[in-house]
């Protein structure tokens, strides 16, 4: 059951989820489980008024016509964690949660996988902070990793031990080092969606 972030958070703190609820009618009818997962390649309108942006889309994963978000801004981190938590509130009380398997962790920096690269040019002078808003720290990758733990936290915090979370293996090694015990008891577990075998 996939929705996108824009479709669910129209306007800030404004959570409509009836397009997953939606998703997981139609698996409930075919008595099949489900996983869960909220891809941020078109996030919402009203981040672009509170997070610094660049017009550039930096991954092709990256769908918003107005650019890429500055995701490691703490404007961002504090909405996506806002829309975790009430998500997990959304599914602890839907109809179908005994047929949810888990929640398929995102990271949702760019695009919904996708993190900067050396070719990428993310320095400060290229990003537009709105009216009113802080520029963001530069991108580093020490930034990059502490974004991944707080994501990973607040999966962790929100989801688990009620549903396990799915995580893509795309993560640092002390990322995954540091839950190792979580992976261990089953509440983080990996998934790959590569089309090729990898080590």
């Amino acid at each position: 059951a996939v929705v996108q972030w824009r479709d669910v958070e129209p306007r800030e703190g404004a959570y409509d989820f009836s397009p997953l609820d939606r998703a997981l009618d139609e698996l409930g009818a075919r008595k099949l489980p489900a996983t869960v997962q909220i891809n941020g390649n078109r996030r919402p309108d009203w981040l672009f008024d509170v997070v610094p942006h660049i017009p550039e889309k930096i991954s092709h994963q990256t769908a918003d016509e107005k650019g890429t978000l500055m995701f490691w801004h703490p404007r961002h981190e504090r909405a996506y964690r806002n829309l975790l938590a009430a998500l997990a509130r959304h599914l602890e009380a839907s109809p179908h949660r005994e047929r949810i398997l888990g929640v398929r962790l995102n990271f949702n920096a760019l695009g919904t996988e996708h993190f900067p690269s050396r070719k990428d040019d993310v320095s400060p002078g290229r990003w537009i902070a709105p009216a009113g808003v802080e520029p963001g720290p530069a991108w580093s990758p020490e930034i990059g990793v502490a974004y991944k733990r707080a994501v990973v936290d607040a999966f962790v915090r929100e989801f688990t031990p009620a549903l396990a979370v799915f995580v893509r293996n795309n993560v640092d090694d002390d990322v995954r080092a540091a839950y190792r015990r979580e992976f261990e008891t089953g509440r983080l577990c990996w998934f790959h969606t590569s089309t090729e075998a990898e080590p």
